[in-house]
């Protein structure tokens, strides 16, 4: 049975009609749940359909139609009909409780007895409890002054919920009877939005201007059977978000402004028939789609019903097709359609965004509806799931980003890939030939791109669209585009999209070159570094093509090979144990500095392989040609220290951590020399951050990116690692150590302490004085500053005799050592002499 295909038969009426033209009774069955729309959690739901009501009988129009009402007539004992709706029961009771109200608001009170009281029963009742039953009686049969409600409680709007209560025919025990309660919270809701517009009573009953109206049909004309009743009603449970949203989407569709008939067709059996939007819309999302997502349900949880992934899928289309309409700049309807990080904190967010949440975003134009369609069609395949149409899955997984999109666990640049892949598929009806260069495109254009917020999100997307005509000819198509035709990505990438395509399409031979060095697990598309090192980049941005001589071309190709494979070589090795000693990273800074700037004062040793400002591949990325020249030039002289390590003579990819440790051996005179020597230094940067505070002999390593965390000073610090941690020196102290500090304002440094000479302890402090480029000793005694008298005369005559000084206003001995070789001679004298008072005293 295809309901779908005999919706002529519908015969449209009125709820008054039901009772006075069809003289039926309407009985909800015992197998139905409970009256819902009155629930306190059904707030928006109630609210959205009285608002629609309520609307409708403003605008005074004529066949305004609830949809459909399913259900079945039996005759009863009495000889009248008993209409038993299957489906409808929420719309029929909100209707009932609308009239019951309306003709007591306009004292009407008779009239509406006389049709829907009989022998003192209702003749709309349900049959799901007695306590039902009894109440629809009592209601029906009731008279009630609106004028003299009682007053609400406080915080609430129960006045007539709360006057209905009071009287004596209200029975208690109908408090837990969760229709009935139902009942009262829709009556006051119906309360505070009509009480005010009697003229609505006439509107509502006219016999000549139907202005609500319904479809009804009898099932006995479509041969249902009561397995069918039971199977479609058993479940007992409110309906489901996407439930709610697809009957009121199917009913706003018919709303949209559409200037044509369109040209949707379906296939009940008997060839192709042409439908409205609404009804092609209805029937594939219960049959063709449907089929598609029941492949995937469970994605969301072991119990789920596909109707959650359902709710993500519509979700993802149609936040694309609002951002595919918006202008360029910040909008909070963005944030909460793509769910960001921002927005989910918001106390008013969901995941599940409801119908009337989309109506108020204005996010269910005629374009969405277009999109949403036309995604859902490119990707059902019958039974099955999602066609595979891609060789591999390096460029665009089609079944994991799939079920991502069902899970609501979309990446930025996934959300923008999954648009393209879709996008090409409804642009080219199916055809999906130049999908995997188009793919491949858009991959390298979104992976090298900043795509942070939703702002960024919706100019990629419609980035994307401008260049989905083009779609299935892309190479060809990328030839003949400037660099600026191609909005929101990265200039230099969509520049390096363009050198590519020359060469792909040039001879096969630069496409596997290409493509394999596209595919390094490090590059991910970014290898425009790599045609600079080469020399291809310089002819391209001299000619605008790649039309060179045949030797030029063996040459070019020669080189560009020969530099893949060595940056390839290296950088499979970052972030893995064959780096574990920042090898790459040191031998780098024999060749100079090419530590970026973070601010004005922090630089990075991009030790942390992926992080997106601080990486290697950060630094092989050719900044925009609209940067600051300074910039440009910076940038490509710390690019030519990588060129420079791959051009040493040294350099062997084959033997790579051997070449790179020779490399590493020819080191600088200036700070970079430590680093080199001593890889410690560099690992105490976990997040590979050091500051240079004016000079090179003023640096911090930090631990962490904020000053906040602990911080070492550099050339205390590779002392401290190179002579004296772990060490068996013999000194007389009883505890070395570092002393690493959390502000700039503390002084790290090697600290001694608890030496004990007689009664008086004593400790020393070795820093490092920036201004004079020396190490400094400083001699105290424990407990705070104290006159020269207060040390023992034993102690004075042995300090002054190691040259240290006193120095009155801090009450300290000290003394100065211009290197770290003459730093640890004299703590080792001074230890030797100290350690021979010790034993005297």
């Amino acid at each position: 049975m295809n309901i779908v295909a005999d919706i002529a038969k519908g015969e449209r009426l009125t709820f008054l009609e039901l009772f006075q033209q069809k003289h039926y009774d309407v009985e909800i069955p015992i197998i139905q749940r409970d009256y819902a729309q009155g629930r306190a959690s059904s707030r928006e739901v109630r609210e959205v359909f009285l608002d629609a009501l309520f609307n409708y009988l403003e605008e005074g129009l004529p066949h305004r139609d609830l949809d459909f009402i399913y259900g079945s007539v039996e005759r009863q004992d009495d000889g009248l009909n008993r209409f038993i709706p299957l489906d409808g029961q929420q719309r029929l009771t909100t209707l009932f409780l609308l009239h019951w109200y309306l003709a007591t608001l306009t004292g009407n009170q008779a009239a509406f007895q006389s049709t829907f009281l009989r022998r003192q029963r209702s003749r709309f009742t349900y049959e799901t409890r007695s306590s039902s039953q009894e109440f629809c009686d009592a209601l029906v049969a009731a008279v009630i002054d609106l004028g003299q409600l009682l007053p609400p409680d406080e915080g609430k709007q129960n006045r007539l919920s709360k006057t209905l209560r009071d009287r004596g025919w209200y029975y208690l025990s109908w408090d837990q009877d969760p229709t009935v309660q139902s009942m009262l919270t829709m009556l006051d809701s119906i309360h505070a939005r009509f009480h005010s517009r009697p003229e609505f009573y006439g509107r509502l009953t006219s016999r000549d201007n139907r202005v609500i109206t319904f479809l009804m049909l009898p099932l006995q004309e479509f041969g249902l059977t009561d397995d069918l009743y039971i199977k479609m009603n058993s479940r007992g449970k409110p309906l489901s978000p996407f439930e709610n949203f697809k009957a009121r989407y199917e009913q706003h569709i018919d709303e949209l402004p559409w200037k044509n008939a369109g040209d949707y067709t379906l296939d009940f059996g008997d060839g192709p028939v042409v439908v409205s939007r609404r009804t092609y819309f209805a029937h594939q999302i219960d049959t063709t789609w449907a089929d598609l997502f029941w492949n995937y349900r469970g994605v969301g949880g072991p119990y789920s019903s596909f109707d959650k992934e359902l709710m993500n899928f519509i979700r993802v289309i149609l936040s694309a097709a609002y951002a595919l309409q918006k202008s360029a700049g910040k909008d909070e309807t963005l944030e909460y359609l793509f769910g960001t990080q921002v927005v989910s904190r918001r106390p008013d967010y969901s995941d599940v965004i409801s119908y009337h949440n989309y109506q108020q975003f204005g996010a269910l134009s005629k374009k969405a509806f277009k999109l949403l369609t036309g995604t859902f069609d490119c990707l059902s395949n019958g039974n099955q799931p999602i066609r595979v149409h891609l060789p591999d899955t390096f460029h665009f997984d089609e079944q994991v980003v799939f079920r991502k999109v069902l899970d609501h666990s979309l990446s930025q640049e996934q959300r923008v890939q999954f648009y393209a892949y879709t996008g090409f598929l409804i642009e080219h009806k199916g055809d999906i030939t130049g999908l995997t260069p188009w793919m491949r495109v858009i991959y390298n254009l979104t992976v090298n791109t900043v795509i942070d917020g939703a702002e960024e999100i919706a100019s990629a997307l419609r980035s994307v669209k401008e260049l989905l005509p083009y779609s299935a000819d892309i190479l060809n198509q990328l030839t003949r585009l400037k660099t600026t035709a191609v909005d929101f990505f990265y200039r230099r990438q969509v520049q390096e999209e363009q050198l590519k395509a020359h060469l792909i399409l040039k001879t096969p031979e630069w496409g596997q070159a290409i493509l394999a060095a596209e595919r390094h697990g490090y590059f991910l598309g970014q290898i425009l570094f790599l045609f600079e090192y080469s020399g291809v980049l310089e002819w391209f941005e001299q000619h605008g093509h790649c039309n060179w001589s045949v030797a030029e071309d063996l040459a070019f190709l020669s080189a560009f090979q020969h530099y893949t494979a060595s940056a390839g070589a290296v950088f499979a090795t970052i972030g893995t144990a064959a780096n574990k000693d920042f090898i790459w990273e040191r031998a780098v800074l024999t060749k100079g500095d090419y530590l970026p700037w973070l601010t004005a004062w922090r630089r990075n040793f991009l030790i942390r392989p992926r992080d997106r400002d601080y990486s290697w591949k950060r630094l092989l990325r050719l900044p925009p040609p609209s940067a600051h020249a300074d910039d440009i030039y910076q940038q490509a002289q710390q690019r030519d220290l990588v060129k420079q390590v791959l051009d040493d003579p040294i350099f062997n990819r084959e033997d790579l951590r051997g070449s790179l440790t020779l490399i590493c051996k020819n080191r600088p005179s200036d700070w970079r020399r430590y680093f080199i020597r001593k890889p410690a230094l560099i690992g105490y940067c976990s997040q590979g951050y050091i500051r240079f505070f004016q000079s090179e002999h003023n640096i911090r390593l930090y631990k962490h990116s904020q000053q906040n965390h602990t911080q070492v000073e550099l050339y205390t610090y590779d002392l401290w690692l190179r002579e004296l941690e772990n060490k068996p020196l013999g000194l007389p102290f009883d505890y070395c150590y570092y002393q690493d500090v959390r502000t700039g304002d503390e002084q790290p440094g090697i600290r001694f302490t608890e030496l004990k000479l007689g009664r008086k302890t004593y400790r020393m402090e070795l820093d490092y004085q920036s201004e004079g480029t020396t190490f400094e000793f400083r001699f105290y005694k424990e407990g705070g500053k104290t006159s020269l008298e207060a040390y023992q005369a034993e102690l004075t005559t042995v300090l002054e005799a190691q040259e240290l000084e006193w120095y009155e206003q801090d009450k300290h001995f000290w003394c100065l050592a211009d290197t770290a070789t003459k730093a640890m001679e004299k703590l080792l004298a001074l230890s030797k002499a100290l350690a021979e008072l010790k034993a005297t005293l």
